[in-house]
């Protein structure tokens, strides 16, 4: 039993090697991280595509960290490839300052906007 979650950092890379060497065949969710650049996005596409080759997953969704302005270009762009939204996480300084400084983010406060963005995407990525 369990969920499997996978989860793809665009700039990290690993999860395209994993998905183009088989390594990991069957995933319950697919978690696309994206930044708000259209390079990001393509990666994103790229993910999806190599996963739709190789891997057999049941659901895929994009989650958009550190955003921040007018993001209309990339939700146009995500919308044009069809690749699902499950939200936005916005840039938070307030996360910079605890990791420059040791604080644990468990000890974020429950009003962070990240946190509470956090909060609202976890349904949209849970539910049948």
């Amino acid at each position: 039993g369990g969920l499997f979650v996978l989860l793809c950092w665009v700039c990290l890379g690993g999860c395209l090697w994993q998905i183009n060497r088989k390594v990991i065949e069957s995933v319950d969710i697919l978690l696309i991280v994206t930044y708000i650049s259209l390079r990001s996005i393509e990666t994103a596409n790229s993910i999806r595509n190599r996963a739709k080759k190789f891997t057999n997953y049941k659901k895929l969704g994009v989650i958009i960290n550190k955003a921040k302005g007018n993001i209309d270009t990339i939700l146009a762009k995500l919308k044009d490839l069809d690749l699902p939204i499950f939200g936005q996480v916005p840039e938070d300084e307030r996360i910079m300052e605890f990791d420059l400084n040791g604080i644990p983010l468990i000890d974020i406060p429950e009003n962070n906007l990240s946190l509470l963005a956090i909060k609202d995407i976890i349904p949209k990525i849970l539910e049948e």
